[in-house]
């Protein structure tokens, strides 16, 4: 009974103010004390981020240099001056995306703008000019455009030095911004093709072609129509096309077209002449250029940077050039 009576008395105990507690005072007032010191140390570590921010807005990090890197006709105070960006303001709030398109849109000469920053105050303005490619014709004028499609002026008459770009519907142009093409996979394949040219250095293109965009074509100094086949291993093609078009292979007098079709896939080039004219224009018969040592096409003459003499009745030399 007195056992009974013990543990009765200890549950009335515990059953103290309405709850039942089975912690001593101690450990709930230890527990309270670390959960306000947590507390404290998290407040004081949020101010002292705070301080920092706001130092860091106001008071750190204050651009004193602007630099414009790379080369560019349009002077550097009004690169600047576009692009938002003033010493003294903090280098962390400049609004670099508005200021790069800002500087794209108003100078059409500039193909892409990146501006970066440098800590503790720097900030860089890099400039990559825009290199006209071609001219496209739109609403009775002609848009000079760059590789990427960029509208970097508009001219009443064209100009000797730039192909003259055919084929592409275009629904939308204006100075310093992107056509917009009625079909926009033209537009990676101008780009290709403009890049190709650039690289390989290829000149005297009067004009290209793109009215059927899986097999555009070129017009090489108004006499000879290169076709390029699925536009894909580009830099390849035009490699062969112009060790092709060098006297020994095709003649300077000579009219026709270099089919590059195969040269990707087995080195062959093709050249079917236009006889009429290569022989007016000579004076003699053009019936013999240098050519791949494949066998010709039916009516045609390959022509090739290697291979040996190829007569217009499809007879190959036993020389090989190199």
């Amino acid at each position: 009974m007195d056992k009974n009576k013990g543990k009765q008395n200890k549950r009335e105990q515990e059953w103290e103010g309405g709850y039942r507690s089975r912690r001593s005072p101690a450990r709930i007032s230890a527990k309270r004390r670390k959960l306000r010191t947590w507390l404290l140390y998290s407040l004081m570590s949020i101010s002292v981020l705070g301080v920092g921010i706001a130092l860091s807005l106001t008071v750190l990090f204050k651009i004193d240099t602007i630099e414009v890197v790379g080369e560019t006709r349009y002077d550097t105070d009004q690169i600047i001056a576009l692009s938002g960006v003033e010493k003294g303001q903090n280098l962390f709030l400049c609004k670099t995306k508005e200021g790069s398109d800002a500087i794209e849109h108003a100078m059409p000469y500039i193909e892409s703008v990146d501006i970066t920053r440098t800590l503790p105050s720097k900030i860089g303005i890099h400039i990559t000019e825009a290199v006209a490619v071609g001219l496209v014709e739109y609403e009775g004028r002609y848009a000079v455009t760059s590789s990427s499609g960029k509208v970097l002026e508009f001219i009443d008459t064209p100009i000797d030095s730039l192909p003259i770009i055919k084929g592409m519907k275009i629904s939308a142009a204006e100075e310093g911004a992107l056509m917009e093409y009625e079909d926009e996979s033209v537009r990676d394949i101008l780009e290709n093709i403009t890049q190709a040219l650039t690289l390989t250095g290829m000149q005297d293109i009067q004009e290209i072609d793109l009215t059927s965009p899986t097999n555009p074509k070129l017009n090489y100094q108004n006499r000879i129509t290169i076709k390029l086949g699925q536009p894909i291993d580009l830099i390849i093609k035009l490699r062969n096309a112009i060790a092709a078009l060098q006297p020994g292979h095709i003649e300077i007098y000579e009219k026709g077209t270099l089919d590059l079709s195969l040269t990707a896939e087995d080195g062959r080039t093709f050249f079917n002449p236009d006889y009429s004219s290569s022989r007016s224009a000579a004076g003699e018969d053009a019936s013999s250029v240098s050519g791949a040592s494949s066998k010709p096409a039916s009516g045609q003459k390959p022509s090739s940077s290697a291979g040996g003499a190829v007569t217009s009745q499809g007879e190959t030399s036993d020389t090989q050039s190199g």
